[in-house]
């Protein structure tokens, strides 16, 4: 070989390696916008709030927080009502005498909850029980206030009725189409499922995609036994944590039962909650499939204590720049 040829081995081989070290350089540099719904609840007001009070890692890497977007001027509900055979009906727990009705209960955590949504925001409706359901359009609050004795008091037909509840999670946020900044699914069920043909990760994994939360307001027969199979309310409750929504039972008993998580609210409580939600704008590296990521509240800039409740898997990006 002569000089000149080793010369241009010499020479391709360098520029060989600059190029990997430049695409290197390239996909260190690249990165993705991401924006998902927080909620951040303070031990006091969260007047004040910014980006720097939090701190965010994926894989171990810092997350880059751009800023806060501001909340959207409107939201648009769905509410997921179960109609099953475990959700009808009045029944007497074993060790009370007290008459447990779920389905006063179902209609007084519906009606709480349309009354503490603002007037400008959308209201529909998705009532089921095993094969059969009924879902309205959306409409303004005072129609769906005057639709909600009806829905809540749907029942199918004769028959046992089963529980298909990923599946109609599924269909509430199918009826939301285009997804926007707010939606949110408000679900009122026991958390049983006995019926679904999609499991509850399929449709944990398009909520998330979404960026819909689910608000899950768990109304159950304490003297009930717990499901072995299929279901229950703690993956009901697991649901709602990993969309960066939450838990409401309306009977403490509950609450001592199944493991719900940490933080559990009253029914009356949920949508109150929205008012405490951001939008939160970050810059990551490009992320190839769902993610766990940890976000926490940096406490001394904060100057307060701050629960934050955020969908638990950030999603695939593309590159940015």
């Amino acid at each position: 070989m002569t000089w000149g040829g080793e010369m241009k081995i010499v020479l391709s081989c360098l520029a060989v390696v600059a190029s990997l070290s430049n695409s290197w350089q390239l996909a260190a540099q690249a990165s993705c916008r991401i924006s998902v719904p927080v909620i951040a609840l303070a031990s006091g007001p969260t007047i004040g709030f910014a980006a720097n009070d939090l701190h965010g890692t994926v894989k171990g890497h810092e997350i880059t927080i751009k800023g806060i977007k501001p909340q959207p001027a409107t939201r648009r509900f769905v509410f997921v009502l179960d109609r099953s055979g475990s959700m009808v009906g009045v029944r007497t727990p074993p060790d009370s005498l007290a008459r447990f009705d779920l389905n006063r209960l179902m209609r007084q955590d519906v009606e709480e909850a349309l009354d503490a949504i603002p007037s400008g925001d959308s209201v529909a409706f998705l009532a089921f029980s095993g094969e059969d359901s009924k879902q309205t359009d959306f409409a303004s609050l005072d129609a769906a206030r005057a639709e909600a004795p009806s829905i809540s008091a749907w029942r199918p037909g004769k028959g046992i009725h089963r529980t298909p509840l990923w599946d109609n999670i599924e269909i509430a946020l199918q009826m939301l189409g285009s997804h926007e900044a707010g939606d949110v699914i408000v679900v009122v069920s026991d958390g049983r499922d006995n019926l679904s043909k999609l499991p509850m990760d399929k449709v944990q994994a398009d909520l998330l995609r979404a960026s819909v939360p689910v608000l899950a307001i768990l109304i159950a027969d304490p003297g009930a036994p717990t499901p072995e199979e299929g279901a229950g309310p703690g993956d009901f409750a697991r649901l709602a944590a990993a969309t960066g929504g939450a838990t409401a039972v309306g009977d403490k008993r509950l609450a001592g039962i199944f493991p719900l998580g940490t933080l559990l609210f009253q029914p009356n409580q949920l949508i109150p909650l929205l008012g405490h939600q951001y939008e939160l704008e970050m810059e990551t590296p490009p992320i190839q499939k769902p993610e766990k990521w940890n976000l926490r509240a940096n406490s001394p800039a904060a100057g307060r204590k701050l629960d934050l409740l955020y969908p638990r898997y950030l999603q695939p990006c593309t590159e940015t720049h």
